[in-house]
């Protein structure tokens, strides 16, 4: 059986967290390759999902630089599956973690942007959307003056009940308010 279809079929059912380690662990180590992972972003089974994306983002956390090659595949997988919050929610944790490619900068902005203005956003993607949207204000500082005002108004809307917008509203006025 080929590297992919061990994969899918490990990942078929739902995954504890010792086996989500298990299996970064060989992501980083190179054990599975990166031609192995791009064509599961497509896969549609709910369960198999959850456990792949949910493994990608535990590999952003640990060694960004192992998904390197993946990162324009990945957006377009999360777009595929905007739909799918679980999705959505690791791939925008690992653009927290990598280097975003300068070919999706503005769309990633715009997506991420959109999310942490929405009403109807979960907390956790709009905590997630604004620290992707002001690594990319980092790089193009002209965009701060649209993004602070957004981020103030989420710190004081739902920075009083959630501890995730809270951290990641200071983090982002950390990262771009001159000092």
């Amino acid at each position: 059986m080929s590297p992919k279809n061990l994969l899918k079929a490990r990942l078929n059912s739902r995954l504890s967290k010792l086996e989500v380690d298990v299996v970064a662990a060989e992501i980083i180590s190179g054990a599975l390759s990166m031609d192995t992972l791009r064509p599961l972003l497509t896969e549609t089974a709910p369960v198999f999902l959850f456990n792949f994306y949910w493994i990608l983002a535990t590999v952003a956390n640990r060694s960004p630089k192992a998904l390197h090659g993946l990162e324009i595949p990945l957006f377009h997988g999360m777009q595929q599956h905007t739909a799918n919050e679980s999705v959505v929610r690791s791939v925008l944790s690992v653009f927290k973690q990598v280097d975003i490619p300068e070919s999706i900068e503005d769309a990633l902005y715009d997506f991420c942007f959109r999310l942490t203005e929405a009403a109807d956003s979960s907390i956790a993607h709009r905590s997630f959307a604004m620290v992707v949207c002001a690594r990319i204000c980092k790089k193009y500082p002209e965009l701060s003056g649209e993004l602070l005002p957004v981020v103030r108004q989420v710190q004081e809307t739902y920075g009083t009940v959630s501890p995730g917008v809270r951290s990641a509203a200071r983090q982002v006025l950390a990262m771009l308010t001159p000092r």
